[in-house]
């Protein structure tokens, strides 16, 4: 299982000082979510099971502040999964 966490801040208190994050586009979001208050990123399943074809995961995850208001900033990053594979040699 992948598990990682968004981070952003904002200065301001109260429900001005909220952030909300969301996936927002990229191939494989079904493969991941994100919990829009806290910015933890994890896969809904396991990657080992996804065939190669639809690897990398890829998709963007949205950070904005004032998420109850039109008017706020908005920051985005993207998240690129690949998969490695170890194989024991004997």
């Amino acid at each position: 299982m992948l598990h990682f966490v968004f981070q952003a801040e904002d200065k301001d208190s109260g429900k001005f000082g909220a952030i909300a994050f969301e996936l927002v586009e990229g191939t494989g979001s079904n493969l991941l979510g994100i919990d829009n208050t806290t910015g933890v990123v994890q896969t809904t399943k396991l990657l080992d099971s996804v065939p190669d074809e639809d690897l990398p995961i890829q998709v963007t995850v949205r950070a904005k502040d004032n998420p109850s208001s039109s008017k706020g900033n908005t920051n985005t990053s993207r998240i690129v999964v690949g998969s490695v594979f170890t194989i024991d040699i004997l």
